[in-house]
């Protein structure tokens, strides 16, 4: 990890464009180089980031993806700014655009929600909790392939996560209306299903998947859709 002053830093960013302001200072800056400068503040002081920095589990996590075969942020350098209070990463950018921002290009984001569930179910498998998923931190790249940012506290498990964690999982994402909305769009009973289907979870587990998350809100539509799903199970 290379140490900046602030002078260095100021000048790392000069001519970059924020894509995410934040209360404390920009969160995520572009280069002209079209290289991404993902900022991490502590929010306070005897943090876990005082120990591990989220800018080295960012890199960590990025190294695990890849050998995991999953398209993700490639860390090219890490840095500090003792002076700022901050640690740093720098990556290409990721061609392509987030799900909710493929809201200009309907067929394209029709597309991108359609596979979701095959890519989620993917993940879980294979490990992956990502605690912060939500449809505005994927890329639904120009090959047709998902990629993954803002993964820094992402848990990677040696097994398939638990029917608990896939819930939290699910949990995270429909606390966004838009992305609820957009799950809803291309049919909640639709989407869960394929999830269930590529999911290699026992009847009983998708059972209890389904019951947790229709316990957990109050969409109408939601809970018809998941009921429905869990009473397809049932008379298998």
């Amino acid at each position: 990890m290379d140490n900046f002053t602030q002078t260095e830093f100021e000048q790392e960013v000069k001519d970059a464009k924020v894509l995410e302001p934040g209360r404390q200072g920009p969160r995520v800056y572009l280069t002209p180089e079209n290289k991404i400068v993902k900022v991490f503040r502590p929010k306070r002081r005897l943090t876990s980031n005082f120990l591990v920095p989220y800018a080295l589990r960012f890199q960590r996590t990025s190294e695990r993806l890849a050998r995991l075969d999953l398209d993700a942020a490639t860390v090219e350098s890490l840095g500090r700014c003792r002076e700022m209070k901050l640690h740093f990463v720098v990556y290409p950018l990721i061609p392509g655009s987030s799900i909710r921002a493929l809201d200009t290009d309907p067929e394209k984001q029709s597309e991108a929600v359609a596979r979701l569930p095959g890519y989620i179910c993917r993940l879980h498998h294979q490990g992956v909790f990502f605690k912060g998923f939500h449809l505005g931190n994927i890329i639904w790249q120009p090959n047709s392939r998902f990629a993954l940012i803002d993964f820094q506290s992402t848990k990677l498990r040696k097994k398939a996560i638990s029917v608990e964690d896939r819930e939290k999982f699910f949990r995270n994402i429909l606390r966004y209306p838009q992305d609820y909305q957009l799950i809803k769009q291309s049919g909640i009973e639709s989407f869960f299903g394929r999830y269930l289907q590529s999911s290699q979870l026992k009847t009983v587990q998708q059972l209890a998947l389904l019951d947790r998350l229709a316990a957990s809100y109050s969409y109408p539509e939601l809970k018809t859709a998941l009921d429905s799903l869990s009473n397809k199970l049932k008379s298998r």
